[in-house]
């Protein structure tokens, strides 16, 4: 399993095409997790919530206060299920 890692921070305009670009994936043994890192974004918080009920490959991270992409992507990997990692920000697709 491959986990992708993705911080969040009021990206609601670009987010819906990242997350397309890996769901769609023909690899499909993923866990993807996002973090959102405090956002205050109304679309945002709306897509991540969406995505989450959407498909059962993505995890939130909710983080109570913004500490920035660094601390973000370490809050996920110590909670990884995958052999391997590898991050994407919220603006990239694959």
């Amino acid at each position: 399993m491959i986990s992708v890692i993705i911080p969040v921070f009021n990206t609601g305009k670009i987010l819906n095409k990242c997350l397309i670009s890996i769901v769609n994936q023909t690899y499909k043994d993923l866990e993807i997790i996002l973090v959102n890192d405090c956002s205050t974004d109304k679309k945002t918080i709306l897509l991540i919530s969406e995505w989450v009920k959407k498909d059962s490959r993505i995890r939130l991270i909710d983080k109570s206060i913004n500490e920035g992409v660094d601390k973000a992507r370490f809050s996920a990997i110590q909670q990884v299920k995958g052999d391997f990692i590898t991050f994407l920000d919220s603006d990239d697709w694959l």
